[in-house]
């Protein structure tokens, strides 16, 4: 029989894919850009049987943000910005990486999976 091909790739991008952020336009628009990159691969390579995604993240505690976690002022506006008022954690990242590399997310490609504690639907 012929081996199928198949897969999932996800893509780790970020709220300010979203917003506009001040003081950093080259990080904003590399996020913007792997935005398109995912639909446009997802585009490409369906014809594959690969399906293309994206985890749109707010705020988690990594190396790169530790210095706002670390800053109480930066934390307190970052926390209370989001709808579940904390900080995300990398294992809020694991559930939506599952779902995407797993066949129960077999008719979802193209698309962005936002896991950012409600800031992108918070308002003003």
């Amino acid at each position: 029989p012929l081996l199928k091909k198949n897969g999932s790739i996800i893509n780790i991008s970020s709220i300010a894919s979203y917003f506009g952020f001040e003081n950093n336009p080259g990080y904003i628009s590399s996020k913007s850009g792997l935005s398109g990159l995912t639909r446009s691969m997802a585009f490409d390579l369906s014809k594959k049987s690969i399906r293309v995604n994206n985890i749109v993240l707010g705020y988690i505690y990594t190396d790169m943000t530790k210095k706002s976690y670390h800053s109480k002022k930066m934390y307190l506006a970052r926390k209370k910005r989001n709808l579940l008022n904390r900080w995300g954690k990398t294992e809020d990242v694991v559930g939506a990486s599952i779902f995407l590399a797993s066949s129960a997310s077999s008719y979802i490609t193209g698309s962005d999976i936002v896991v950012d504690g409600g800031w992108s639907i918070k308002g003003m």
